[in-house]
């Protein structure tokens, strides 16, 4: 897994499915390599996208992301409409593949199998980009220790689209939040909390 380091950009392209992530453990040259609490702590953006289509596909699922947060079922059913005429001008790959069956679950959907089928959603997503040299859209990867799943997204205030607490959220992947908190000496994400499933099916944070 790897990890969002510096002002990186990112773009559409396959990637490989053993690394679920689109971020690089390697810090930046002079730079000291960061611990996995301070990686889990901080926000590590990167920039999206080198082609307009997938920009607007980014930018539709983020607004998406956002709208799963404020349990706003009419913008979701907006946002999966953008997304999917974007699909449309893009080349296709097997993450887009995914990308175009998640949103096909979603139509109609209700708060709670919306929220199931967005972490599968952002997998696929956060495969579909890497670093290129422009972009609009500022992006990091957060990851929620109850639903257990990532997101990608923009702004400084990590706002869950799963519904859970900010307590349970962190800037990073799974496996940089887990060992910071092994570090920190908390118990591995899930077990003093609901699991995916639990808080999917309850469909509101606590």
């Amino acid at each position: 897994m790897f990890m969002f380091m510096g002002l990186m950009v990112l773009g559409c392209a396959d990637a490989p499915k053993s690394e679920p992530a689109v971020v690089s453990d390697t810090p930046a040259v002079g730079q000291p390599a960061m611990s996995a609490e301070q990686a889990s702590a901080m926000r590590q953006p990167g920039y999206c996208c080198t082609e307009l289509p997938m920009q607007d596909l980014v930018s539709a699922y983020l607004e998406m992301g956002e709208a799963l947060a404020h349990e706003n079922i009419e913008g979701i059913e907006v946002h999966r409409l953008a997304m999917s005429k974007q699909l449309d001008s893009i080349r296709p790959t097997s993450e887009l593949a995914i990308i175009r069956e998640a949103i096909a679950t979603m139509a109609g959907c209700e708060l709670l199998a919306c929220r199931a089928a967005f972490a599968t959603l952002s997998e696929a997503v956060i495969q579909s980009v890497k670093r290129t040299t422009t972009g609009e859209l500022d992006i990091a990867i957060a990851y929620s220790r109850t639903a257990k799943a990532h997101w990608l997204q923009s702004g400084v205030e990590i706002l869950s689209p799963y519904g859970d607490s900010r307590e349970s959220c962190e800037w990073g992947t799974r496996d940089q939040v887990r060992a910071a908190d092994a570090t920190r000496g908390g118990a591995p994400d899930g077990e003093d909390a609901p699991g995916t499933q639990q808080i999917l099916e309850r469909g509101t944070g606590g």
